[in-house]
């Protein structure tokens, strides 16, 4: 049996619906986790309602609670993982925080959705107060070990606009240069070559042997698209890739295959709800581009149709596997387990049929990848 992974998840919390911290917690329990969750808001609902109200919390509450962990010597963790925040003096105290539980843990991993804003129609906007971006760039990012931002996210944080695969790269390893060993950008714009019915994902891992050189893992998803629109599944996706990096801390593909695959199980049960709850024959007509506020929130973990957020783009689409083989059995060690064995669940499922990952996507003067990289499986919204 694994000992006890603790992580202290810093997110936004809603009383209805599942975005934050209720669309990250419950996962992460069935995977094996223990978390310890701190609430950056907490709203009546998320602020995609044309309504919202409730709380913000501020820098010396989150130091109020976290002193309290102190004092009791249970602040003891092996990840943190941020993501929806409105208050810069409140990032700025988790950035203090992470800094001292890494002083008395070395080995923590931070992973930081930096949930900043998002592009519509090839235009991007922050829904976040403004001055949260020098705080991200200058204090966040640099003490984070994962990151997961959309293209808007990664452009602002960079500063340089992405129009190709080649610039994405760039970006990346602009990224990588500002602290992060992992960047998952998780929805883009960029054109993918199986046409218009997909979206592209990219991801970029480095890892670091003991003689101190330095590999580079480089992947490329590919999303076929469906006319729905979830809340959460940035939440939910990033609460998944922690599990599996923790899992496969080495194998950016690997844990994107599987954060991608339980991604793909809840959205299909979340469609399946969806057919057999709302009015007859709405799913065969076309989902409204701009669904109207209070469109019906479905049962699931985490997601419900209408009301674009974080990740709308993205989630426009249903994943589904192409690179491996429809119900291949997985190989050893790597198989559809949760961190402490057992049986297949939705949370850690065995692939489907549908998205594709690649391996060893590189620059094309790059040196190429290895002999015979496996295409293999794969995935965003606050």
């Amino acid at each position: 049996m694994e000992q006890e992974c603790r992580v202290l998840s810093i997110q936004s919390h809603v009383v209805r619906g599942y975005v934050g911290n209720r669309a990250a917690t419950f996962p992460l329990q069935v995977l094996g986790f223990e978390v310890d969750a701190v609430n950056s808001v907490q709203f009546s609902n998320h602020t995609g309602y044309a309504h919202w109200k409730g709380q913000v919390l501020n820098s010396d509450e989150l130091h109020a609670l976290y002193e309290g962990l102190k004092l009791n010597n249970v602040n003891k963790y092996d990840y943190v993982l941020t993501g929806y925040t409105r208050d810069k003096s409140f990032l700025a105290m988790v950035v203090d925080i992470v800094r001292e539980l890494k002083q008395q843990n070395p080995r923590l991993v931070y992973v930081c959705d930096p949930v900043m804003g998002d592009k519509w129609d090839g235009e991007g906007s922050m829904y976040v107060p403004e001055d949260l971006l020098p705080v991200y760039r200058e204090k966040v990012v640099p003490v984070a070990d994962i990151i997961t931002p959309n293209q808007f996210e990664a452009e602002l944080l960079t500063g340089r606009r992405i129009h190709s695969e080649e610039e994405a790269l760039a970006v990346m390893d602009m990224l990588h240069a500002m602290g992060p060993d992992t960047v998952v950008i998780t929805s883009s714009d960029l054109p993918s070559p199986r046409g218009k019915d997909y979206l592209i994902a990219l991801g970029s891992q480095r890892t670091r042997s003991p003689d101190g050189s330095v590999a580079t893992q480089r992947i490329r998803m590919e999303i076929c698209k469906v006319d729905a629109v979830f809340v959460g599944t940035g939440d939910l996706f990033a609460a998944m890739l922690l599990a599996w990096t923790h899992k496969h801390p080495n194998n950016l593909k690997v844990a994107c295959e599987k954060t991608v695959s339980a991604m793909h199980h809840v959205l299909r049960r979340t469609i399946q709800c969806a057919k057999g709850t709302l009015w007859p024959g709405w799913w065969g007509a076309v989902w409204p581009r701009e669904p109207a506020h209070g469109s019906r929130r479905l049962p699931g973990l985490g997601l419900g149709l209408g009301l674009p957020r974080r990740g709308a783009a993205l989630w426009r689409s249903l994943p589904t596997w192409g690179g491996l083989r429809l119900g291949a059995q997985p190989k050893a060690g790597e198989g559809g387990s949760s961190p402490g064995g057992g049986t297949p669940s939705p949370l850690c499922p065995r692939p489907e049929r549908g998205l594709s990952c690649s391996q060893g996507w590189r620059r094309p003067e790059a040196q190429p990848g290895p002999a015979g990289a496996e295409n293999g499986p794969e995935q965003e919204g606050h």
